[in-house]
């Protein structure tokens, strides 16, 4: 597995935000306040979520909706 192939299984804030359609800052308080599940892990000091991760995330907005 290169670092394309890695890199492309999480998602940090702004690849997040980019996809939910919301700012980076709403992410941030999104986790702040317990609207989206914990980060996979830390790559430095950037949060990332796993894709199963966002899937839920977004069926849960889908749902709330």
């Amino acid at each position: 597995m290169d670092y394309k192939e890695l890199a492309g299984m999480f998602y940090d804030v702004d690849r997040l935000a980019d996809l939910i359609g919301v700012k980076p800052r709403t992410i941030w308080q999104y986790q702040n306040n317990g609207t989206i599940p914990n980060p996979f892990t830390k790559f430095g000091n950037s949060p990332v979520w796993t894709r199963t991760q966002v899937e839920e995330i977004l069926e849960n907005r889908k749902n709330s909706s």
